[in-house]
């Protein structure tokens, strides 16, 4: 029974080892080579593998995979190569583009570094070295010269062409040879060129292409598409980046000029040239010699003189002559004038047994010119006419609103100005103490170093002088102009060269002494104009009240009276009112002057504030009429409304008795 019972054990372990066996091996292994695996589609019509094979094919051994791979892919191996050759091409044209993408770039844009453009910027340099050989081809002469397009303006996308260049080198070439033409025949030899690299500029250009809409360009401003994607963060497109790059670059051309004189040439000069003459005159301008003979003719022929005369009704009336000899008996110019016509003459003069004939080609400053044989001079007559601009000349500068009365104790203040319209414009003024030390209106700005010491407040018992500054804008100041001041002629003294006509900086005799007690209020002053006629009234009086230390108002007008001419007034009318003034008119008739009578009391002297007669010999003013408020003095002993105290007597009598009666009633009842 044992051994049956261990018999029937070890058949049951054997099937149960031949069924984990066959649980092992998979299912594929049975299956044909040409069997597809079950698949299924999603919702997108693509193949899926179901969830049963894949987890068989997990359990698939690696050999099995590899040969069910190959077999599946061999068709289609060399597509799949082309394919992946394609992806690869594409995937490094990407990568050579496509830059780490900077923080400042929303989500949704690209960023592309996309190459950059190259532009040549190319000038032209010529230069040649010059042999000038006799009719026995000794070399008598030897020089250098040089001639350039100018600037860098030959721009092109890639390097110039052959074509562009040549032209270049042959016009400046021509410009060159065009003199030595005439002497000979010139021959070229040993020509060398090449580019010379000069300097590069470059910058890098933004772009956005928004997905849609239209490209934003940002040219080389970096923080600008940075504030745009600031504002945009929901910004979607292609940002791209060109590096924009400028070479300069010199085409150098370097060749040897052999320049062979003809025999028959050797003394007669058929081309001239005159250089260098200054046509740019202004007003106000001396004359000048400017003129000159190039290197390669001054053993030839020299510049016997230039002229300037001064034209009126097509005659001259002036002239100037470089070589201060005598031409005739016209006065010299000293300087061109406003308004005035000029016109330029040259005389040449040969040399070195040189001779000019009368087919000798001339410039002047590069332009063609007339001449005529003088004997042995050549003559260059008016080779140039100028009409020298008008320019307005101003005789009187005005300066309004001048601060011109301060107290002890007072800051600066300065409030001059110019007239509106004016041909001249208002800079700065000062006040100055000494020559160290003072205040200009226009500090820190502008002065600050002119004065060492500053007045920061004035003092009472010193004495500041009144500058100012004014310049032209196209008008010339008169050397003579006259300054004045609030409506007062002042007189001054220029700092700087007398000569100067654009600026006007003046250091002016109008002085100011600070008033004593800067906190007290200022007194005021009458002023007068009166016609100083008796029995006759020109004009009415004119009469102002100004604070002391202020400037003196003008008369309001033109004093006139028939048959007479206004000569001024009597005193002379201060700048600055320190004191009552009455200013009387004088007046002249053909060889006398008539001035106030004697018997008119006041001349215009300064006197104090009091009431009664102000001395004109017209109406009296009194203080209390000069004065804004009232003064009223408290009144004693008022009898007005005199029942109304009675009355009130005898109610406030009335009351007291009541109440005394009231008072004895209460005690009695007690």
């Amino acid at each position: 029974m044992k051994k049956r019972r261990r018999g029937k054990i070890r058949w049951l372990s054997v099937l149960l080892t031949g069924c984990l066996l066959l649980s092992i091996i998979p299912a594929t292994a049975f299956a044909a080579e040409d069997t597809a695996p079950a698949k299924s589609e999603n919702s997108a019509g693509e193949e899926i593998q179901m969830p049963e094979q894949q987890n068989a094919t997990e359990d698939t051994s690696n050999s099995v995979i590899e040969n069910t791979s190959e077999d599946a892919n061999t068709e289609n191996k060399d597509e799949q190569i082309d394919k992946s050759n394609e992806k690869s091409s594409a995937e490094v044209a990407t990568l050579a583009l496509e830059q780490p993408k900077p923080d400042y770039l929303p989500q949704g844009v690209t960023y592309f570094s996309d190459g950059y453009k190259h532009a040549y910027h190319t000038r032209v340099d010529v230069t040649a070295n010059v042999s000038v050989k006799d009719s026995t081809g000794t070399v008598v002469e030897t020089t250098q010269v040089s001639k350039s397009s100018g600037e860098f303006n030959f721009i092109t996308e890639g390097f110039p062409s052959a074509e562009v260049l040549q032209t270049a080198v042959e016009n400046l070439q021509t410009e060159i040879e065009t003199p030595y033409k005439a002497r000979g025949t010139v021959t070229s030899e040993n020509e060398s060129a090449g580019p010379i690299i000069d300097h590069f500029e470059s910058a890098s250009l933004y772009t956005f292409t928004p997905t849609s809409g239209n490209p934003v360009d940002f040219s080389s401003d970096l923080e600008a598409a940075k504030q745009y994607f600031n504002e945009h963060p929901d910004a979607t497109g292609t940002f791209t980046v060109i590096q924009d790059v400028h070479e300069y670059q010199i085409y150098d051309y370097t060749y040897d000029l052999i320049v062979q004189e003809n025999s028959q040439q050797t003394n007669t000069i058929t081309s001239a040239t005159v250089q260098n003459v200054n046509f740019n005159i202004q007003p106000g301008d001396a004359p000048q010699a400017t003129a000159e003979v190039p290197n390669f003719d001054t053993d030839k022929y020299e510049i016997a003189y230039e002229c300037w005369q001064e034209f009126e009704n097509n005659e001259p009336v002036a002239a100037w002559y470089s070589d201060n000899g005598s031409h005739g008996s016209l006065p010299t110019i000293t300087e061109f004038e406003s308004g005035k016509k000029y016109v330029y003459f040259v005389m040449l003069k040969q040399k070195n047994g040189y001779s000019f004939s009368s087919e000798t080609a001339v410039t002047v400053n590069g332009e063609s010119v007339k001449s005529s044989l003088s004997g042995e001079f050549l003559y260059l007559p008016a080779v140039k006419t100028i009409t020298m601009p008008t320019i307005k000349v101003i005789d009187v500068v005005e300066v309004n609103d001048v601060t011109v009365s301060f107290k002890d104790g007072d800051k600066p203040v300065f409030t001059g100005k110019v007239p509106d319209g004016a041909d001249y414009a208002f800079r700065c003024e000062w006040w100055s103490l000494d020559e160290n030390t003072g205040i200009v209106s226009t500090e820190p700005e502008w002065g600050g170093d002119i004065y060492k010491n500053k007045i920061t407040a004035f003092e009472a018992g010193k004495t500041y002088h009144y500058g100012v500054y004014v310049t032209a804008y196209t008008a010339n100041i008169s050397s003579n102009a006259k300054l004045i001041i609030n409506g007062q002629e002042v007189s001054y003294t220029r700092i700087g060269s007398d000569g100067e006509t654009q600026s006007f900086w003046v250091e002016t005799n109008l002085t100011m002494m600070p008033q004593a007690g800067g906190t007290t209020p200022a007194e005021k002053y009458t002023v007068t104009y009166t016609d100083g006629v008796d029995n006759e009234e020109v004009f009415k009086d004119q009469t102002y009240t100004v604070e002391a230390g202020k400037a003196t108002p003008a008369f309001n007008g033109t004093p006139t009276r028939k048959g007479y001419t206004f000569t001024g007034w009597k005193p002379a009318v201060a700048v600055i009112v320190t004191g009552n003034a009455t200013y009387e008119a004088t007046w002249k008739t053909g060889s006398a002057t008539t001035t106030p009578k004697d018997d008119k009391s006041n001349t215009g002297e300064t006197t104090s504030p009091k009431t009664g007669d102000t001395g004109n010999g017209k109406n009296s003013t009194t203080l209390a009429e000069n004065k804004s408020d009232t003064v009223t003095t408290p009144k004693t002993g008022d009898t007005n409304n005199i029942v109304l105290w009675i009355v009130l007597l005898f109610v406030s009598s009335g009351a007291l008795v009541g109440a005394v009666v009231i008072v004895k009633k209460k005690k009695y009842n007690r």
